[in-house]
Order: structure tokens, then C-alpha cells, then sequence
């Protein structure tokens, strides 16, 4: 009872730093502001609470939010209506289409996952707050290319996708811009196999960031050779986070 009190309590004051704090938001649009231009468009991925959402419509880009879960996503409608820049997709996404079950932690409000197995066991060995996945969820599973299809080719794609990062890549055939992903620190295999997949593109140079920091962790954009050291590098007690890449 007590862990459950402290689960819901810590994910409270993250949501809170995130969607109700103006300093955060003002970092967040003032750290989006080197990839994101006005009249871009982009994809926002498990779009979660919608705090990039909102950032990116504040840099004058169209945004189109995919995110399955119906909870969240109606939390989403509700604060973007009326917006003529604002779209949604409510589906989850995948390297094919399909129905699929996606596990949901309720404490965390709305948090879920696609993970299966092993990939389920990093998300939780990295997150203490996503270890119990109390709920599942049918969802409709697309692809990138589907929603390509429907909306155009994004300028900018953030996938935040709990682990599954690598099958939403897999299930894209077009050269994106600029894209950003999550790796976790104590499971870098999966992000190292997104570096894979994004290779089929072109060439991209990274950044990375820690957790939800809003600056880079290095000043220096770098190459494939030298962020696959970086993750091979990192171990089980260092903080997962974001990957940037863009085409050089």
C-alpha cells in the first residue's frame, strides 16, 4: 500500500514538473527550437501528456499526435481543440498493422507498453515506476508509413515507445529529416538496432540527452560510429534517455 501511495505520488510530481510547470515549458520550447521550425512538420509518438505537443505548436509547427491509448488521447483532444494545426492519430505503431494488447500502468497515469519479455524487463529494471503493469488495453496498431501516408512526410519524429522503438522503425521506408528515439542505459542493444535501422537512410549525425533534461548531454553532434560507443559505454546505473539524429 504504502509503494503504491509513493508510485502515484512520484508520478504526480513528474507530471506536474512536465505540463504545469511555465519554467519547463519555456525550457522545453527554447530545446526544440534547433530542430523544430515553423511550418515543419511533425510526429509525436506515444505522445503521452502532449508536452511536446504543445512545445512544437508553440514553434509554429503542425503536429500530428499518435498515441493509442484512450484515456490520454482524450486528455490530448480536449487541451489542443480548436487548434488548425493540431491532428491525431489513435493508434499505437508497429513495423505492420494489426490488433494488439498494450499493458497499462495505472499509477502512472496512462503509462504503457507494446514490450514483450525481455525488453518488458529492462523498461522495468530501468523504471521503478513501471514494474507493474496492471491493465491491458486493446489498441490498433499501424505504421509510420501508413500515417506518411495520411499526413506527409514529417520534418521531425519523436517515437517514445517504452522499448519498442526498434519495431516502429522497422515499419518506416522513407528518409525522415530528423528523428529522435529512447535507449535505455541498462538495455542499449535495442537502441543500437534502431542506429541499424536508421542506417538504411543515410547519413545521420546524434546527440543524446538524460531522462527528460532539456539540453544535450554533449555540445557536438557526433557520428554513427561514435554514439554506438556511447551506448556501449553506458552501464545499468546510468540514466536512460533520448537519442537525437539528424541528416548530416
Amino acid at each position: 500500500m504504502a509503494n503504491d501511495l509513493q508510485h502515484t505520488i512520484s508520478a504526480a510530481k513528474s507530471w506536474f514538473s512536465k505540463n504545469a510547470n511555465p519554467f519547463s515549458k519555456r525550457q522545453l520550447k527554447k530545446f526544440y527550437r534547433e530542430l523544430v521550425e515553423p511550418g515543419y512538420v511533425c510526429y509525436d509518438v506515444g505522445g503521452g501528456m502532449g508536452q511536446r505537443t504543445e512545445a512544437w505548436l508553440a514553434l509554429g509547427a503542425q503536429v500530428v499526435c499518435i498515441e493509442p491509448q484512450s484515456d490520454r488521447m482524450a486528455r490530448i483532444e480536449k487541451r489542443f481543440a480548436g487548434n488548425n494545426n493540431f491532428r491525431t492519430v489513435r493508434k499505437a505503431v508497429s513495423h505492420e498493422k494489426y490488433m494488439g494488447i498494450m499493458q497499462v500502468n495505472n499509477a502512472t497515469p496512462g503509462a504503457g507498453t507494446l514490450t514483450q519479455g525481455t525488453a518488458r524487463v529492462a523498461i522495468s529494471q530501468n523504471d521503478p515506476l513501471s514494474k507493474n503493469w496492471d491493465k491491458e488495453e486493446p489498441v490498433e496498431i499501424t505504421t509510420l508509413d501508413e500515417i506518411i501516408n495520411w499526413h506527409g512526410l514529417p520534418d521531425f519524429c519523436q517515437i517514445n515507445a517504452k522499448g519498442y522503438e526498434v519495431e516502429v522503425l522497422k515499419g518506416l521506408n522513407h528518409s525522415v529529416k530528423s528523428l529522435a528515439f529512447g535507449y535505455l542505459a541498462n538495455a542499449p542493444q535495442y537502441a543500437l538496432e534502431c542506429l541499424t535501422q536508421l542506417e538504411r537512410f543515410g547519413d545521420y549525425e546524434f546527440k543524446w540527452t538524460y531522462e527528460d533534461e532539456t539540453e544535450f548531454a554533449a555540445p557536438r553532434w557526433v557520428n554513427v560510429h561514435a554514439i554506438r560507443t556511447v551506448l556501449r559505454g553506458f552501464h545499468a546505473h546510468e540514466r536512460s534517455g533520448d537519442i537525437y539524429a539528424r541528416l548530416r
